[in-house]
């Protein structure tokens, strides 16, 4: 079972309970999935136990006229001297951290739109992660 995720699949091996979970926004004009809390800690630690780098994500609520965007936000810059596994655990890392601090803060009714890569699309001539 595979979903695209703002033109990257998930992989195919995905946990299928994590895949029935996603909410799609194609409906709302963008090409992604969103998770609630606390399935999106889940996404994000099988995401990086397969060496996807989550490069950072977005917050959604559903509202009166439907589900958008909050504009916050959360992004990893990755050091220039990080192996991509360093930059995997940091931009997890980092995920976890902001998502955990905003559902502590605001409680449930949120969704999660991680951003991500694996690996194999650095196509980059430098040893950046992105």
């Amino acid at each position: 079972m595979s979903l695209r995720w703002g033109r990257r699949p998930l992989p195919d091996d995905f946990p299928p309970h994590l895949v029935r979970a996603a909410l799609d926004l194609l409906p709302f004009g963008f090409d992604e999935w969103a998770w609630p809390y606390p399935e999106i800690l889940e996404v994000i630690e099988e995401l990086a136990a397969r060496s996807y780098a989550i490069l950072g994500g977005d917050v959604w609520r559903k509202g009166e006229r439907g589900m958008g965007s909050l504009g916050d936000n959360w992004y990893l810059d990755p050091d220039a001297s990080m192996s991509w596994s360093t930059y995997v655990r940091e931009s997890a890392n980092a995920s976890l951290k902001y998502i955990q601090r905003y559902h502590d803060r605001n409680e449930d009714g949120y969704w999660f739109v991680p951003v991500f890569k694996p690996e194999e699309e650095d196509t980059s001539e430098s040893s950046s992660p992105l």
